[in-house]
């Protein structure tokens, strides 16, 4: 099953709200690559973000959530590591602020990554 599967699969008003929320996604970076496991996730470098649905609305998870600023006041949820956006209809979607909030997550993501390598390199070195 692709993601585009998944996402026409789902009810009908939840659908728009999707497919916005996975442009929005796929826009912030090239380098995001798309994964399907049940639900739809996104990779940059470790997990990036995922959607997910209840009966009434779409979730966007922020996988490195605890380490954003929220200066938007979107994310919500008391998990130690993952934060969320919840989007209940097309036009409450705030485009804007979520844009900004991905793009602060792929920093972290890259941020890690360098950490990450730079902590390699002093091991063999």
């Amino acid at each position: 099953m692709t993601v585009l599967d998944y996402i026409y699969e789902q009810p009908k008003g939840l659908q728009p709200i999707l497919l916005t929320l996975r442009h929005l996604i796929l826009n912030s970076s090239p380098q995001v690559q798309e994964h399907f496991d049940g639900v739809p996730y996104y990779t940059y470098y470790r997990l990036f973000c995922y959607l997910n649905i209840t009966k009434t609305h779409v979730t966007l998870g922020m996988c490195q959530g605890k380490d954003l600023s929220n200066e938007q006041g979107i994310l919500t949820g008391n998990g130690k590591q993952i934060k969320h956006i919840v989007v209940k209809s097309l036009q409450t979607i705030p485009a804007t602020s979520i844009r900004e909030i991905l793009q602060e997550a792929l920093l972290v993501n890259e941020l890690h990554e360098e950490a990450k390598k730079r902590k390699k390199r002093q091991k063999h070195s």
